[in-house]
């Protein structure tokens, strides 16, 4: 499974791109949904590992 981070400010967007996801793959996980890239950021901050 590979996990995803959607970034999006635009909630209908966002579900837009899920709903792509779900219909196209089997093999892609949303594991978070940002609304911007200072969030994005922060996230992979703190849940990666270099």
């Amino acid at each position: 499974m590979i996990k995803t981070l959607i970034v999006e400010d635009n909630m209908l967007y966002c579900k837009q791109i899920i709903n792509y996801i779900i219909a196209k793959t089997k093999n892609l996980q949303v594991s978070y949904l940002a609304t911007d890239g200072e969030e994005a950021l922060k996230f992979l901050s703190k849940n990666t590992t270099t």
